[in-house]
């Protein structure tokens, strides 16, 4: 079994820094779309109290 160096520890140390600070980002974007996206569904299926509520356009009330 090979040893790694203590030049190779801190490079693959960095790696997995790397690797871990990319995996919290994805994260966070992942959260963000689908919270994006359930908004946009609620939005969509909710009709809209403004258009249901008003009377057609040259309607006199």
């Amino acid at each position: 079994m090979m040893t790694l160096t203590q030049k190779q520890k801190i490079e693959l140390e960095k790696l997995r820094e790397a690797g871990m600070e990319t995996v919290q980002r994805l994260r966070r974007s992942w959260k963000l779309l689908a919270e994006a996206e359930y908004w946009e569904q609620l939005a969509s299926a909710a009709p809209s109290k403004h258009l249901t509520d008003a009377p057609p356009p040259g309607c006199m009330t």
